[in-house]
């Protein structure tokens, strides 16, 4: 072979390589960035993206943000806006949201002339001490291209040439299936809060059920988690504070109700050191430790993410709502002068917890007022 012709052969081959992964990026649309809609149901979309891209089409909408984790991203902006009727709310939260996302998503805001009113801003404990600066190679992950100032068509040609077999072939094989696959994310733009709608349906279906078969509910953690990443996040979630100040945008900052089985990971004295760092940044509702909600797997989706009917809750709570009843023990607002006594009630709740055994696979509901599933 000459080498004009083996040069001609590997030309040929990897543009033909290239225009299959062209296709196959066009036709599964993995992160559903590209907007070819072919595939019906999204498993992995790009919520960074996609929310922005709804805002920028919509800005005159909304002046007040819903903020934080994916966790957050169950919560109806109704479920917020019917005690501050004066905004109009949108859910901004992303997938595995830091505390950096969160600042730059406001400055993003703040630079493309929206004026917020509110910011409804949970945090995770776990989050935040695991996470801060996103791989921006992962591309469920990547901010939308004006938020990283980079060429539209040049992003857009990244995911349209990307190369990840293993959350491609997911999805492929998902939409192929005869029923709706398991992990499908409802993604409403409208409000920015999504659904499972496969795992609704079963919740629905047969709870208990539901809750026996969910490996999450089950496993056994030790206290392994430590703060690695504390400095970065409380730094960020100050220079947060300090713009809402500045910008005379009202802060409402609340902890997650981590499931039990992420509470039984935490390292016991960086989780009070967090929650004691955080009250001298900013005074907070804490939903986080062992409580009624927690305790519970009816109110979970899996041990990560709750249900809507805990951020009808969490928001009760807040605003002190006396129209629903929200168990005694979930939520306790937390500042410089009252830490200590939250930290010490808390580290009683973690010695209960360990002297206690293992908690069953089918648990008994913590508290008779606890609401189901929404039917």
């Amino acid at each position: 072979m000459t080498c004009k012709h083996y040069l001609k052969t590997m030309l040929f081959t990897t543009l033909a390589l290239f225009g299959l992964v062209l296709v196959l990026n066009l036709l599964v649309d993995t992160y559903d960035v590209l907007g070819t809609g072919m595939l019906k149901y999204p498993l992995q979309p790009n919520q960074y993206y996609l929310k922005i891209q709804h805002l920028e089409k919509h800005r005159e909408r909304y002046d007040a943000y819903l903020m934080g984790s994916s966790r957050i991203g169950t919560t109806s902006p109704a479920m917020v806006q019917r005690y501050l009727p004066e905004g109009r709310f949108y859910n901004l939260s992303v997938p595995g949201g830091t505390s950096l996302d969160n600042l730059q998503l406001l400055k993003y805001l703040l630079s493309g002339g929206y004026r917020p009113k509110f910011l409804y801003l949970q945090l995770d404990t776990d989050i935040g001490f695991t996470q801060f600066l996103h791989d921006r190679k992962s591309y469920q992950f990547r901010h939308h291209p004006d938020m990283e100032g980079q060429n539209k068509f040049l992003y857009w040609l990244d995911f349209a040439t990307a190369i990840n077999a293993h959350a491609m072939f997911r999805k492929l094989r998902g939409n192929l299936e005869p029923r709706m696959p398991d992990g499908f994310v409802s993604l409403d733009l409208e409000s920015g809060a999504w659904a499972l709608p496969s795992r609704n349906a079963r919740i629905k279906a047969d709870q208990e059920k539901y809750i026996e078969d969910e490996p999450t509910f089950h496993s056994v953690n030790s206290r392994f988690m430590k703060n690695l990443k504390g400095r970065e996040n409380l730094d960020a979630i100050r220079k947060l504070r300090d713009i809402c100040a500045r910008r005379q945008i009202r802060l409402i900052v609340f902890t997650t109700p981590h499931h039990r089985n992420i509470m039984d990971s935490l390292d016991e004295k960086d989780y009070l050191d967090w929650l004691r760092d955080l009250s001298a940044i900013t005074p907070f509702w804490d939903f986080s430790g062992y409580n009624s909600i927690t305790l519970d797997d009816h109110n979970y989706l899996e041990s990560s993410h709750y249900l809507p009917h805990v951020g009808e809750l969490i928001a009760a709570r807040i605003f002190n709502d006396p129209g629903i009843q929200v168990p005694a023990d979930f939520g306790v607002w937390v500042d410089a002068s009252s830490v200590e006594r939250h930290l010490s009630e808390l580290r009683q709740q973690i010695r209960s917890r360990t002297a206690k055994p293992a908690i069953s696979a089918r648990p008994h509901r913590a508290d008779s007022n606890t609401p189901q599933i929404p039917r």
